[in-house]
């Protein structure tokens, strides 16, 4: 708790959290930030049970590869805050809310953990990025690519502006401008395409045997994601 209640302190100053008397609450739990730190979201599992199933689709991660062809420059954007751009229907907001021993708290925004999460960011940044053919949003993760730095300085004003046009801001210390070879999703994107990160694919080849139906989906998911780079994955 001593981890948890700091976050929910800032997020209440920053308006991302709201303190709540509503019927609806969902266990908390705490997701390990891919940086560093702890993230406090809800266990959202019997409330997206109940939650009707987003169908926008989520962009292929292996069909920005031919874009890519002839391009010496990358950049990986990292956003701040990516999903508290996402409003939640004012009627709705007290179903987000999260029990903690300290208060109940409930989001106006998108809350991570909920059902449709990802798929409403993902529609939201397509709406922000359209008509921009130098990237490629995988939701809040941006790779640009450009032919030479002239021209990735252009696109990469371009796209802060279309950013910051849409309230978006880019978190320069975790975000990777302007080089020839980034990781972008698990994955080496350099001028000669994009290939595994062979540590992944070890890690893959050694994954335990799966002992439950989660364990088998969880497997299965990220076989699929690297099956590009597997002879004979179907074996």
């Amino acid at each position: 708790m001593r981890i948890a209640k700091p976050e929910f302190e800032a997020m209440l100053r920053e308006g991302i959290a709201h303190r709540s008397d509503g019927p609806w609450a969902s266990p908390l739990h705490l997701l390990l930030k891919k940086t560093e730190g702890w993230q406090p979201c809800g266990d959202y599992h019997a409330l997206n049970a109940r939650t009707i199933p987003d169908r926008y689709p989520v962009h292929n991660t292996h069909y920005f590869a031919h874009r890519i062809y002839s391009c010496h420059v990358f950049s990986v954007l990292d956003l701040v805050k990516a999903y508290t751009h996402i409003i939640v229907n004012l009627h709705d907001a007290p179903k987000t809310a999260i029990i903690t021993p300290f208060c109940l708290f409930d989001f106006p925004f998108m809350s991570f953990g909920l059902r449709n999460d990802g798929l409403a960011f993902q529609s939201f940044i397509d709406e922000v990025v359209h008509g921009i053919d130098f990237c490629f949003v995988y939701l809040d993760d941006i790779l640009v690519f450009s032919r030479n730095a002239d021209e990735h300085h252009a696109h990469l004003r371009l796209l802060y502006q279309r950013l910051d046009n849409h309230g978006l801001l880019v978190n320069v210390p975790k975000s990777t401008l302007g080089i020839s070879i980034v990781i972008f999703l698990g994955h080496e994107v350099s001028s000669e395409g994009t290939r595994h990160l062979p540590q992944r694919i070890t890690n893959l080849q050694n994954y335990p045997q799966p002992t439950t139906a989660k364990d088998v989906h969880r497997f299965l998911g990220t076989q699929n994601f690297y099956r590009p780079f597997l002879p004979h994955a179907a074996d």
